[in-house]
C-alpha cells in the first residue's frame, strides 16, 4: 500500500514540475525593478515610468509591479516598427532575423 502511494505522489510531482515548467516557458513575469534593469535604466524613475507609459507598457491587471516579458518585448517591437504581419510570413521569420531586423 505505501508502495503504491509513493508512486502516486511521485507521480503528482513529476506533473506539477512539467507544468510549472510549461507556465514559466509560456509566462515570464518580472517586477518594475527586473524591468528597468532590463530597459539599462538605473531604477524606477519618473523617467522609466514615462517611457512605459511612451510605449504603452502597462502591469499585470490586478499585479501593479508585475509585467510580462512577452508583451514588453511586443511593445519593442512595435516601438521599432516591426508589427507582425498576419499569416505565415511572420511565422516564418525566425528569431535572429527578428534581431537583425531590430538592429537595422
Amino acid at each position: 500500500m505505501t508502495t503504491e502511494s509513493n508512486q502516486a505522489n511521485d507521480f503528482q510531482a513529476a506533473l506539477n514540475a512539467a507544468r510549472a515548467q510549461v507556465v514559466s516557458q509560456e509566462c515570464t513575469l518580472v517586477s518594475t525593478e527586473e524591468l528597468a534593469a532590463i530597459a539599462r535604466y538605473a531604477g524606477v524613475t519618473d523617467a522609466f515610468r514615462q517611457w512605459l507609459k511612451k510605449i504603452g507598457l502597462e502591469h499585470l491587471p490586478g499585479r501593479p509591479g508585475i509585467f510580462d516579458l512577452k508583451h514588453f518585448r511586443f511593445c519593442l517591437d512595435r516601438l521599432q516598427g516591426l508589427e507582425p504581419t498576419q499569416g505565415s510570413a511572420a511565422e516564418a521569420i525566425s528569431l535572429t532575423e527578428q534581431r537583425r531586423l531590430r538592429r537595422e
